[in-house]
């Protein structure tokens, strides 16, 4: 199992124990280890992770949802401000797609 897996595993883990503050802890830790380039672990960073972390904040803890929200309006502030970079636009459409699939 890779670092991404491990990292989902624990927050996973962490929310079907009740504990979740440290579940959305370990989600914005994996998220924001974005300096990781290795291709699963973008993907699952961009796509499941992020999925998980919305449906989580959707049904379990609402402050989860509010947090990638958050999140999502930062990275959108950076793109406004003119930071052009590829992985931002990534990360914004993945967070969008995210939000709209688990609503």
């Amino acid at each position: 199992m890779g670092i991404a897996a491990q990292n989902l595993k624990n927050a996973l883990q962490l929310a079907e124990q009740g504990q979740y503050p440290e579940a959305l802890e370990a989600f914005r830790k994996l998220h924001d280890d974005a300096q990781n380039t290795t291709p699963g672990y973008q993907v699952l960073r961009r796509g499941y992770a992020l999925t998980c972390w919305a449906y989580f904040g959707r049904r379990q803890f609402p402050p989860a949802l509010a947090a990638l929200e958050d999140l999502l309006q930062k990275k959108r502030q950076l793109q406004a401000a003119g930071d052009t970079r590829p992985e931002l636009r990534d990360d914004i459409a993945a967070i969008e797609r995210s939000l709209a699939e688990t609503a």
